[in-house]
């Protein structure tokens, strides 16, 4: 018989491989985007040279063209300077978190600001990491990875409620139809049935 603490890691093992096969059946395994902001060339040359090869790399080169990119085609990440010209890093920040069609995409700022109350100002406004230049590429990637493979997880989950919200919805139309036919029968309300009262 297998101990009840072996039991749990394999359910755990099970769990892990039902949500891999999901976000590849979903969610293919494609290139991710990633939108590099940053009105300095060498610090675009270096993101471009270290990431170019796992991810699609685009480039915006102050804030407005970064929201307008952002516009065009949704990123999966942005990383994004703060010191620019016109509309710093914050403000590009607050902007894409007011917007409900980019609130959800995940923002690290890459930047030489390193005193404290610019990276807590920075998280404040919804940042998932705050990283300082000079930064370590091998640090950086693995920041990367982590957020971008947190996005897809999230993702996942926003699909499989939206097809269970559908499921439920279908249902409850079925079982609505049943009770016309039966006028015996009450129809509880979909409050009831979700659990809400």
């Amino acid at each position: 018989m297998i101990p009840e603490e072996k039991q749990t890691f394999l359910v755990l093992d099970d769990t892990e491989c039902v949500i891999d096969n999901l976000l590849e059946t979903l969610l293919p395994d494609k290139k991710q985007t990633i939108l590099v902001v940053d009105d300095t060339e060498i610090n675009i040359d270096i993101l471009l040279e270290i990431l170019s090869n796992d991810y699609n790399v685009h480039v915006a080169t102050d804030g407005e063209s970064a929201l307008n990119s952002v516009e065009k085609f949704q990123p999966d990440l942005i990383l994004l300077d703060i010191v620019m010209p016109v509309l710093n890093g914050f403000d590009v920040c607050s902007r894409l978190k007011a917007n409900k069609n980019t609130q959800g995409i995940p923002v690290i700022f890459v930047t030489s600001l390193t005193d404290v109350p610019d990276e807590t100002h920075g998280l404040e406004l919804g940042a998932v990491d705050y990283i300082t230049k000079p930064f370590n590429p091998v640090i950086i990637k693995a920041r990367i990875k982590n957020h971008l493979e947190l996005k897809r997880h999230r993702d996942l989950m926003d699909l499989l409620i939206e097809m269970k919200s559908h499921e439920l919805a279908e249902a409850y139309n079925q079982l609505k139809i049943i009770y016309e036919n039966n006028k015996n029968l009450h129809l509880p309300s979909m409050k009831t049935i979700y659990g809400c009262v």
